[in-house]
């Protein structure tokens, strides 16, 4: 199955932060998310699945003129293992055809946090290292895809 991935729209504002409260306590806390996908939604680099204003699957992403970086991505606990999370990561990658690109996320002792690491590792980003402690004090991992 193909899984659309359009960009962010202002009216998935809502439904994207009800998503990002719906994966809270795994990310910890995030007091600037809607900030944050507002700037995306405005700069090109929001990137969802699901229909506008039902946000499913969300992805943050650096802005194309600096090094390629995954800021954020989330998929709503109702809707995993449909490859959505997979088709947000690809479109990244189709976006950005050459250049390594880079995502931290959460660390092997994270609990919770071995769907990420099992996701991104089947696309082929490669554990680099710790990285520093997120706000909320849990260790993370960087990952990097070299192309």
């Amino acid at each position: 199955m193909i899984v659309p991935v359009r960009l962010g729209v202002p009216a998935d504002v809502p439904s994207w932060v009800s998503l990002a409260l719906k994966v809270e306590e795994l990310f910890g806390p995030m007091p600037e998310i809607r900030r944050a996908i507002e700037r995306g939604i405005d700069r090109g680099t929001a990137l969802a699945t699901g229909s506008v204003g039902s946000v499913t699957g969300g992805m943050l992403l650096s802005r194309d003129d600096r090094p390629h970086s995954i800021h954020w991505l989330a998929v709503d606990p109702n809707a995993r293992q449909r490859g959505l999370g997979g088709a947000l990561i690809r479109a990244a990658l189709d976006r950005w055809p050459t250049g390594d690109i880079e995502v931290i996320t959460f660390a092997e002792t994270t609990v919770g946090g071995a769907p990420a690491r099992t996701l991104y590792e089947s696309i082929g980003f490669d554990l680099v290292g710790p990285t520093e402690h997120a706000a909320d004090g849990e260790l993370r991992d960087r990952y990097v895809m070299r192309r």
